[in-house]
């Protein structure tokens, strides 16, 4: 015989709110189809009503051997509702092949009230990836009507997401850098099997492929704030210009201690180069030091100057120009010589192997001057040999020797010159060479100096920073310590809100889990939490599933009564720990169709649709709360008809 939880209720005020009749949001009807055209028969038709509704499994037979409850189709049924609501995709990959395979035009179409106004939405299942689409009507067969007026699937989104989450314009999710989506909501009214209920703020696990991003612990615990009214719009401004503070502060210290590891650096070099007595660099000593540094570099700038404009090579470029000028001179004159013998030596040559007509020839091309000159044409006799041949040869080979003598001597002489012109630019380059080194070592000692005084420029510049950041540091730490009095401040202005949360959950825990058991949610410095008293010593898998469920639970009665804006929406896909006991596993079956008796005769202001393999109690594992019953022993059981 079960056992009811009304009576326990009854100590708890639970009061539904006059201005919450409905829940946000609530599907009535999913629909499968494997096409859509006018007349088609669902695959599978499933309907819902407000308050709870439970999707369960056959029981097995003590004939039969082999489970007959599991992958019939459980999950993907709330994986379609949550398709319907927006989510990207309905399974993983390979059960979307599968699916889409078989189902190439298929779409899933759904009966979704929003604030008490149906809509009609289709989305395509099959391989096809046909559009989705939305349109207000109160009949799924609309969807078939291609006549009918279809809208875009995103305007059922914006309407949805309008109701739900619009409320929060000004909320930033800190670590996803944006603001509460409807997607974000729906993770945590919609929670992934895979997560297996171990934590408040877990919600998508990657592996199922939902299209929605995992949030971190920080902004999942923002959304469940907000949506309870727990974070006020102020403490959520500070809550981010706190966060600001701490990485502005962290960014400040971490230069500071950048900058001293440099001025390490800068005094190990600048201690050993500086001859003075001290053995540490302190600021004033760098100043002084700094000014006796400038002053040696100004007077090696001077004596550098002075000694560039004492420097004069005119001697030596003086000797240079005159031995390159007699150079110049003699080479002429050889080249005159050479020019002379070259003639002379062809003459000579000319003459001995001529005969007298061959000379007589020659001279008819030059014939003399002379009137009587036996030499001239007109007064040669035939056959006359030459007179002059071997005086002119004589005459001839001695002016040779004699120019030849002379052209030894002016080589001899240019290369002398040679000599003395190497002798020259050598005096010139050495003493070339002597400046530049001098220069140079002068020019070495200033660039000392100008390094030493640039290390010192950038040590006082470290110093002062340093200085400054801690001045900041300081600034940080005291604004920082104010930011924690303003969020405290500002968290002392909803505690009531967050007491009446925490009788709900109280409620929970005592309706679900042990009477005697307390609850109550947390809030400090590092978020929300929430904690059963007294904790038992060995907390496993059970305990901390069914803190979760009451959690959620008890945030859904917190909105019936009035608190918070949770849409008083929730889908648990078994929500059931290993080591759960069935009759603990029942009180949440018991928890939610009790609830239903505040309405009386009415439809209640919330909905919880909850998966299950363990039958429910005897008393509610009928119409109207459980909506379909599926089992593995022929393909009717499956869900879609087949196992996937």
């Amino acid at each position: 015989m079960t056992q009811s939880l009304f009576s326990e209720m009854e100590k708890f005020s639970i009061i539904p709110a006059s201005d919450r009749p409905d829940p946000v949001f609530w599907i009535e009807q999913l629909v499968v189809v494997d096409k859509l055209e006018p007349g088609v028969t669902p695959r599978r038709d499933i309907s819902f009503r407000r308050g709870l509704n439970i999707i369960c499994t056959e029981v097995r037979t003590p004939d039969e051997t082999k489970p007959i409850g599991h992958n019939v189709g459980k999950t993907l049924l709330t994986r379609l509702i949550r398709y319907l609501l927006g989510e990207r995709y309905y399974a993983n990959e390979a059960t979307r092949v599968s699916i889409g395979r078989s189902l190439e035009d298929g779409y899933v179409v759904g009966k979704i009230h929003i604030k008490g106004e149906p809509w009609i939405v289709a989305r395509s299942i099959g391989v096809n990836k046909n559009h989705s689409f939305s349109l207000r009507s109160n009949s799924w067969t609309d969807a078939l009507d291609e006549s009918a007026t279809r809208l875009k699937y995103d305007e059922f989104i914006q309407i949805l997401s309008d109701s739900t989450v619009a409320c929060f314009p000004d909320i930033v999710l800190y670590q996803s850098g944006h603001g509460i989506r409807w997607t974000d909501l729906l993770s945590w009214l919609t929670r992934d099997q895979k997560c297996a209920f171990g934590s408040l703020h877990q919600w998508r696990n990657p592996k199922t492929e939902s299209g929605t991003a995992e949030l971190k612990s920080e902004d999942a615990i923002t959304i469940i704030r907000a949506v309870m009214d727990l974070l006020t719009l102020r403490e959520n401004e500070l809550r981010v210009q706190h966060n600001k503070l701490l990485d502005q502060k962290k960014e400040i210290q971490d230069r500071s201690v950048q900058l001293q590891i440099e001025n390490q650096a800068i005094n190990n070099h600048l201690v050993p180069l500086i001859e003075q007595t001290q053995t540490a660099v302190g600021q004033l000593f760098l100043d002084q030091m700094k000014e006796t540094l400038e002053g040696k570099r100004d007077g090696l700038v001077g004596i550098q100057q002075e000694y560039e404009d004492s420097v004069d090579f005119t001697a030596e470029e003086n000797v240079l120009r005159q031995v390159e000028n007699d150079l110049s001179s003699e080479e002429t004159k050889i080249g005159q010589l050479n020019d002379v013998i070259e003639l002379l030596e062809k003459d000579i040559l000319f003459t001995k192997e001529s005969s007298p007509i061959d000379y007589y020839a020659a001279v008819d091309s030059h014939p003399c001057e002379l009137e009587n000159c036996p030499r001239r044409p007109e007064n040669r006799i035939s056959g006359t040999p030459d007179p002059d041949r071997e005086k002119r040869l004589a005459q001839m080979e001695a002016d040779l020797k004699e120019k030849k003598r002379t052209l030894l001597n002016l080589s001899a002489k240019k290369d002398q010159l040679l000599a003395r012109k190497n002798e020259a630019e050598s005096s010139l380059l050495a003493a070339r060479r002597k400046t530049r080194k001098t220069i140079l070592a002068i020019s070495r000692e200033i660039g000392k100096r100008e390094f030493q005084i640039a290390q010192i420029e950038v040590y006082l510049q470290n110093v002062r920073a340093v200085d400054a950041y801690q001045d900041d540091i300081k600034s940080f730490e005291s604004k920082i310590k104010e930011s924690l009095a303003k969020q405290s401040e500002e968290r002392n202005d909803f505690s009531r809100r967050k007491s009446q949360v925490s009788e709900c959950f109280d409620f929970a825990i005592k309706s679900l889990m042990n009477p005697s058991d307390g609850g109550k949610i947390l809030i400090d410095g590092n978020g929300l939490r929430a904690d059963i008293d007294p904790e038992p010593a060995d907390v496993g898998e059970m305990y901390q599933v069914q803190k979760v469920i009451c959690f959620d639970l008890a945030c859904c009665v917190a909105s019936i009564c009035g608190l918070g804006n949770h849409p008083r929406f929730i889908v648990h896909d078994g929500p059931r720990a290993a080591d759960t006991e069935e009759v603990a596993y029942h009180q949440l079956f018991h928890f939610a169709a009790d609830l239903e008796k505040y309405w009386g005769d009415n439809f209640p202001a919330f909905q919880y649709i909850v998966t299950t393999t363990t039958p429910p109690p005897e008393n509610l594992e009928n119409d109207p709360y459980v909506r379909i019953r599926l089992h593995s022993r022929s393909s009717e059981g499956f869900l879609l008809g087949w196992s996937f």
